[in-house]
């Protein structure tokens, strides 16, 4: 449990290999993944047509994420994820099999697809741009107090992640696996003393706003390359003849 956490806490990191990217061409693969996801669950018109897409749009995230960071490191962090999204469908299949109310097993593992689809979708707006640039754009709307508020909160859950797995790792050293309870106190004021650090040197020494959000870089045909035939692939859905 504790290693799964540990790999957990980089789905919230920052990959500097994506600065061959250029920021716009990220942006706008983390911006299609969210909206391919929520258009999935929309508008099709059957429970075909919506595996297709959801499809679809996990192909996009994973060969996205795989390439930046590798396919065994991305399976690795997503283990916890897809653990609870396991017992999730396990449980409810189990209620309809008893006769207890509950959706159909089809509807059911489809929403276990769309639930990855959208936790990945959503973890590639912090996987694909940096916190600098993520202020530089608040910055730029014209709200640098929410780009303070959002580089505190997103520079947290990575580390009280891994804080947590560290915390797990000692209790069960500690206790032989027992009283796992008793990592609740020591963690909270672990990420609250890192938090008030973080504040502090923020306040001390000034957020730098600045960051180089580029247009166009060489690396930029590869992501298009990979999103565009997925969006025209999932458009084409809508005109394709398909029994429900």
């Amino acid at each position: 449990m504790a290693s799964a956490i540990r790999d957990f806490s980089y789905v919230f990191t920052y990959a500097k290999k994506l600065e061959n990217s250029s920021t716009l061409s990220r942006i706008l693969v983390a911006l299609t993944a969210v909206t391919l996801a929520f258009l999935a669950r929309l508008l099709s018109k059957s429970i075909l047509v919506e595996a297709i897409r959801l499809s679809l749009v996990l192909a996009l995230e994973l060969i996205v994420v795989s390439y930046f960071r590798g396919f065994r490191p991305l399976i690795a962090a997503l283990k916890l994820v897809m653990l609870f999204i396991a017992v999730g469908t396990a449980i409810f299949c189990a209620s309809y099999f008893v006769g207890w109310a509950a959706p159909e097993p089809a509807s059911i593992l489809l929403g276990a697809v769309a639930l990855l689809a959208f936790f990945l979708a959503f973890s590639l707006l912090f996987q694909l741009l940096s916190l600098k640039e993520w202020r530089r754009v608040f910055a730029l709307l014209g709200s640098k107090k929410y780009a303070l508020l959002f580089s505190l909160v997103i520079s947290q859950i990575p580390v009280t992640i891994y804080y947590a797995s560290e915390a797990f790792t000692t209790i069960k050293l500690k206790y032989g696996g027992r009283k796992l309870h008793r990592v609740v106190v020591p963690l909270v004021l672990l990420s609250l003393y890192n938090a008030r650090s973080l504040l502090e040197s923020h306040l001390l020494y000034g957020v730098f706003y600045e960051a180089d959000l580029t247009l166009l870089k060489r690396k930029d045909l590869l992501l298009y390359s990979i999103a565009v035939p997925v969006i025209a692939a999932f458009t084409m859905l809508e005109y394709v003849p398909l029994s429900p």
